[in-house]
């Protein structure tokens, strides 16, 4: 019989190449292992996580019926599937800010019903919605009441501050489409009696926006403060001639006018004026803007600010009567008060008796 010899191979000196050779072989069997290990816990291991998220209903244009109440839900959603999948729907989410729009015009008739909320994750791309499962949600019903809607095109009033501008500017497109429900046309046409409806854009400051190019402006969904649909959602508005508007403080001094009787009459022997601060009373500071050209032209000299009494002034008071101050300005000049109209204090206040002479 053989007899087997055994041979001890002699151990790597440590650090040296074949040391480091066999320890990489190792480490690469440990990785492999590893990868193999958590494929098949991410194959075979599922779970169930609850997400939250807003379902925003609407109707799409151009159909002839709306929501009556146009809403968004809040929705708790449990989901089932493993860890890749959770993880590929809770990353959608949270790219689209957990909101999902439904138009339940899609597949609903007219009418006032119950729909299930499962329905709203069949508008979930199919990428994020494979492989998961939909347990439960919270609602399970969402309440809908679709009505019948008009659309009329409207025209677009562009609303801006901050400057001076040719007032022929350019919007495109100048009418878009406004949808509403019949109800809510006659709300519009009552509040505004007979004048035309018309939509207005957001407010732009245009001594902040550069204007060397067209503006994409919102449209504000709403008439005389009843909300409406509109489509396009904005416009493009081209200005030129932008003077940019400046604002600058102004000291002026306040005049008196009077009743024309009050200089022959003896008013102001029996009178006497007083302000609640003294002569700081009739000193008071306004804001005024307008073109840089313009508020470099103007002077507090010619700024005419003044208030008016009354024979009513003459009767007594223990307080003070307050009034708001008049002002105008040149009318050469674009200029306007920003902020409102500054109030002075005063009474008019009887003289006692002339001293007996000795």
């Amino acid at each position: 019989m053989t007899k087997l010899r055994y041979y001890n191979t002699p151990e790597a000196p440590r650090f040296s190449r074949r040391w480091f050779l066999g320890a990489s072989r190792s480490l690469l069997w440990v990785a492999l292992v590893t990868v193999l290990i958590w494929v098949y816990a991410d194959i075979e291991f599922t779970d169930v996580r609850e997400f939250h998220l807003t379902v925003r209903l609407h109707t799409a244009m151009p159909k002839n019926m709306v929501l009556r109440d146009r809403r968004d839900v809040e929705v708790a959603v449990k989901v089932r599937g493993n860890w890749t999948e959770l993880a590929r729907f809770r990353d959608w989410l949270d790219v689209n800010g957990s909101v999902i729009r439904y138009d339940p015009s899609e597949t609903h008739g007219l009418g006032k019903r119950p729909i299930s909320t499962i329905e709203v994750f069949d508008k979930f791309p199919v990428h994020v919605t494979g492989g998961v499962t939909i347990v439960s949600c919270m609602p399970s019903q969402i309440d809908i009441d679709l009505i019948p809607a008009d659309q009329r095109p409207l025209r677009v009033e562009f609303v801006y501050t901050g400057a001076i501008v040719d007032p022929n500017f350019r919007i495109v497109p100048d009418r878009v489409t406004a949808r509403a429900s019949q109800e809510q046309w006659k709300r519009i046409e009552a509040l505004l009696e007979a004048n035309a409806p018309v939509l207005k854009t957001s407010i732009v400051d245009l001594s902040r926006v550069a204007t060397d190019r067209p503006l994409s402006v919102e449209v504000i969904p709403a008439i005389a403060g009843v909300p409406v649909e509109v489509h396009p959602g904005s416009v493009e508005v081209t200005v030129r001639n932008v003077q940019k508007i400046e604002t600058k403080s102004f000291q002026v001094a306040i005049h008196v006018l009077t009743p024309p009787t009050w200089p022959n009459d003896g008013t102001w022997k029996d009178y006497s004026l007083l302000g609640r601060d003294g002569t700081v009373e009739w000193q008071k500071t306004v804001q005024v803007s307008g073109p840089k050209k313009d508020i470099d032209q103007l002077t507090p000299a010619r700024i005419q600010a003044y208030v008016v009494l009354t024979d009513d002034d003459k009767k007594p008071i223990s307080s003070w009567s307050n009034r708001e101050v008049l002002l105008r300005f040149p009318d050469n000049l674009q200029v306007a008060l920003t902020g409102t109209k500054p109030t002075v204090y005063f009474r008019l206040e009887k003289r006692g008796p002339a001293p007996t002479p000795p």
